[in-house]
């Protein structure tokens, strides 16, 4: 039963009492008198109240005095047999009232009845005066704390509080939101706490940022937002890898592995800082080059040339009585070997040969020995 229907029950039961001065009989009867009608006991100490006869008796009286409703709390410690005689009966004799302490932050009331038999009785309302408070200590979303709820403290009471961030958040601060609490440390996660009233506390927590950076290195470039700030969980804008001219895009590297070759590229859900490079590789180019008749190539044929690199020689061998001529096709020259330089497109490159006449009769060398 809790204390709220004590008092309405005890409230009922002070009107019986006070009810009516006669006992079955119809005879009057002798009242109990008493110093005061109401007393406060403080919990965990002590409060007293009076006691008297209103009439003189013929012999000696034991007047009772007994917790009759209401908070066992509250109980009786001293005077609760007080014995009256025709010498005193009109002398006050004193009755301590004790209330215990306990775990709840509600004040408790109790009937104490003053009863003689052929009597009158008098009651006394005493109410338990609480000491307890309660602390409530909540979390704002993002995190959990210990102790956490409500708390019913006794006195000043030092306690040990931590936070607990859930995944993607992290603690920002302890802020008291009632009461005189005192925090050691508003701003770190362990703290102790003071408290004197009836207070309530708050752990607050923020969500994770993020920073992403998308960097394209010496080849190429990123078209969009190259640093971000994400939120945990949260989606990156979409970013494009550009690739210089001679370059191709070939991927996304994070944490040195290749993760992505998308592009554009959108991360998602993010859940850490990171650091993403677009990497490039230059457009290779074949380059042929054909002896035709009469002749060979000494080298490496075809090549694979990147981007604006340079052919590694090859040389133009005529057959015996030939002689080399020069090149025709994507280039025109004569040197022997040759280099194509800062190769930029697919090239195809023939060897001349013509048969030896030195004397430019139409008759070949050959012949005329």
């Amino acid at each position: 039963m809790n204390k709220t229907i004590h008092i309405v029950l005890l409230l009922l039961s002070i009107a019986c009492c006070l009810s009516g001065g006669e006992n079955t009989s119809g005879e009057t009867l002798h009242p109990i008198l008493l110093n005061r009608n109401s007393v406060t006991v403080p919990e965990g100490g002590s409060a007293t109240f009076a006691v008297k006869l209103g009439f003189q008796p013929a012999s000696e009286t034991v007047v009772t005095i007994a917790v009759s409703a209401g908070d066992t709390d509250i109980s009786v410690t001293s005077g609760a047999n007080l014995i009256y005689t025709p010498g005193n009966w009109n002398i006050y004799q004193v009755v301590t009232l004790s209330a215990a302490e306990d775990n709840d932050n509600s004040p408790g009331i109790s009937i104490i009845t003053a009863s003689s038999p052929g009597t009158k009785s008098a009651i006394i309302r005493a109410t338990e005066k609480d000491n307890d408070f309660v602390l409530s200590i909540l979390c704002e979303s993002g995190g959990t704390s210990s102790p956490s709820g409500h708390i019913v403290l006794q006195d000043e009471t030092t306690l040990n509080l931590e936070a607990a961030p859930c995944n993607g958040f992290h603690f920002k601060m302890w802020g008291v939101e009632s009461g005189s609490s005192v925090f050691s440390n508003l701003y770190t996660a362990s703290t102790t706490l003071t408290v004197s009233d009836k207070s309530t506390v708050k752990a607050y927590f923020e969500t994770n940022t993020y920073t992403v950076t998308f960097s394209g290195g010496q080849n190429g470039s990123i078209q969009g937002t190259t640093i971000q700030q994400i939120p945990h969980g949260g989606d990156c804008k979409p970013v494009k890898a550009v690739p210089n001219t001679g370059f191709i895009f070939a991927g996304w590297k994070r944490d040195g592995e290749l993760f992505s070759i998308e592009n554009p590229l959108q991360i998602k859900n993010a859940v850490r800082d990171m650091e993403i490079t677009a990497e490039f590789s230059a457009t290779k180019y074949t380059v042929h080059f054909f002896p035709g008749k009469n002749g060979t190539i000494s080298g490496a044929n075809p090549q694979s040339v990147n981007y604006g690199e340079d052919s590694i020689p090859v040389e133009a061998i005529p057959d015996a009585n030939f002689a080399f001529t020069g090149w025709i096709g994507d280039y025109t020259g004569i040197e022997n070997p040759i280099i194509l330089r800062e190769v930029k497109a697919h090239k195809t490159v023939y060897a001349k040969f013509k048969i030896i006449d030195t004397d430019n009769d139409g008759m070949p060398d050959f012949w005329e020995t």
